[in-house]
């Protein structure tokens, strides 16, 4: 069984649209920025959306109006049904050589680099975010944010993995089942690693790499390469 495709918060179960939060609005601006920057110089945006859905476009569609853009979601997980400026890909993120260098104008990741699997998969991901468009835009939650967001959980991510397994095995946590033994464990236990700031900026080293901020401390990472985001280095 896949965890990843079914339990992450981008894919939820049915591509159901998550509630939007002034974070995810914070996050959306950001990306609107990105594309109106995009449409200034060329009149449309074509967008590759790593590991995304049609939900969380749909969830957007507000901000969207008007804009002359199209939108290829690339996910393993297969979709019923894609809005009309949307194509669906049922595909790996981390080979996508059916697309040329700079097939697209963006290229947008939201909450999937840390459920890609080992870290040569991240780097995989990561070099094909840097050749498909000039801009980027990837974001990822923070190792060291004391909440772990998958399973809902205070310091979870930082016990060890035997622990992690214990715990997932008592009872459901967060987006996670209750697993109904020690494989199932391990899997959700794979399912997601979170990043931190040096890991990021190894693997987007020509992004402009901030934090996004809750209570003082950064929950996420946000690396975003475009021409406003070069000249911020």
């Amino acid at each position: 069984m896949s965890f990843t495709s079914v339990f992450s918060p981008n894919t939820a179960p049915g591509d159901t649209p998550l509630p939007l939060n002034r974070f995810r609005i914070a996050r959306f601006e950001r990306v609107i920025s990105l594309i109106d920057d995009i449409i200034s110089k060329k009149n449309n945006c074509r967008i590759v959306d790593l590991g995304g859905t049609p939900g969380y476009w749909n969830n957007f569609e507000p901000f969207l109006t008007g804009k002359s853009i199209e939108i290829t979601v690339v996910n393993l997980k297969s979709f019923t049904f894609c809005p009309s400026r949307v194509s669906c890909i049922q595909h790996d993120a981390t080979d996508l050589s059916i697309f040329s260098d700079d097939a697209f104008d963006l290229v947008h990741s939201n909450s999937t680099i840390e459920h890609i699997g080992p870290w040569r998969r991240m780097e995989a991901l990561a070099q094909e975010a840097r050749r498909l468009a000039p801009a980027y835009y990837i974001q990822t939650p923070n190792f060291w944010f004391p909440y772990e967001f998958h399973t809902k959980m205070i310091g979870f991510h930082w016990l060890p993995g035997a622990w992690r397994a214990g715990l997932l095995m008592k009872r459901a946590r967060g987006y996670y089942p209750r697993a109904s033994n020690i494989g199932e464990a391990m899997l959700m236990v794979e399912d997601a690693r979170c990043l931190t700031y040096a890991e990021m900026h190894w693997l987007f080293p020509d992004a402009a790499l901030t934090g996004e901020r809750f209570c003082g401390l950064n929950k996420s990472w946000l690396a975003i390469r475009s021409s406003r985001a070069k000249s911020l280095q």
